[in-house]
């Protein structure tokens, strides 16, 4: 996972391949709510442990695709790719692929990160990996707190809350995996926040649901900014569940910037932990 900041905010974002990772694009948002044009000394984190760590190698990154209809206003689209000035070498991280099958309400998940905690300091990182187990849900009430939200294998995933275990607001760009024969596949991106059906924002720590962009349903997106093509992008052979990677947390001392082109992971059971920006999140698989 690689921590990632604007500021006082941090978020997540997945390794994609050794040189492109895909976060929430709401992660670049200014206090205006508008999308911040400007990229200079971002830096991502890699972290291999439970605990979080500022002292540690990191990349920079020199591109970021913002989807052409993202929506600053409504949220819908929430998907950026990061470009990195480097590949990161596969002694550090390896990417994830990207999960392609039907999403559906029995299935099992996992999110993490390093977000804030009701024990903790509101808006203040966790030092410890925080995980969640969490289930895709079908129920109307997805989108009462979410007009985005249509149906889980279209461009948003809802998930159920479980043991009041889910994201905070400082979580946006938090993977969200299925462990498949040990394999941990990419599902969805975390979103930030919600609209309501009367246009009230809800924050994810004030829901019984979370929300996730679907990653899948920009594969053709993704294949476009990236030029990597659709078979590596869900290709799962060759990336065994240890070797995962999460980028939550990018680190500058400048600003970000994004081009209009049209998750720390526990080592002993799957991701290698990456830091991205504006809000940290890690994967454990």
């Amino acid at each position: 996972m690689i921590p990632m900041r604007f500021g006082s905010r941090s978020c997540s974002a997945s390794l994609l391949s050794n040189q492109t990772a895909v976060t929430a694009a709401s992660c670049f948002l200014d206090e205006k709510g508008e999308l911040m044009r400007y990229y200079d000394n971002i830096r991502l984190y890699i972290d291999s442990g439970v605990s979080r760590h500022m002292d540690l190698p990191f990349f920079g990154a020199h591109l970021v695709h913002f989807h052409p209809s993202f929506s600053t206003v409504t949220l819908e689209n929430d998907i950026a790719i990061i470009k990195l000035d480097y590949p990161v070498p596969k002694d550090t991280a390896t990417p994830v692929a990207i999960y392609s099958g039907n999403v559906t309400d029995d299935m099992s998940l996992v999110t993490a990160g390093w977000g804030s905690t009701s024990t903790g300091i509101s808006g203040v990182p966790s030092d410890i990996l925080n995980t969640a187990t969490q289930s895709p849900s079908s129920s109307s009430v997805c989108k009462d707190a979410n007009v985005n939200w249509s149906d889980n294998n279209k461009n948003i995933v809802c998930t159920l809350v479980k043991d009041d275990k889910g994201l905070v607001y400082d979580g946006g760009g938090n993977p969200l995996a299925f462990i498949n024969n040990r394999v941990s596949l990419i599902v969805g991106i975390a979103n930030t926040v919600g609209k309501s059906k009367s246009s009230v924002t809800i924050r994810p720590e004030d829901a019984v649901m979370n929300y996730y962009t679907h990653v899948y349903s920009y594969i053709d997106w993704i294949v476009s900014v990236t030029g990597l093509e659709k078979p590596y992008l869900l290709n799962t052979t060759a990336r065994t569940s240890p070797e995962y990677s999460t980028i939550t947390g990018i680190l500058t001392n400048g600003n970000f910037s994004g081009s209009n082109s049209t998750p720390t992971i526990l080592q002993n059971t799957g991701f290698i932990l990456v830091m991205l920006l504006s809000s940290m999140l890690a994967l454990l698989f």
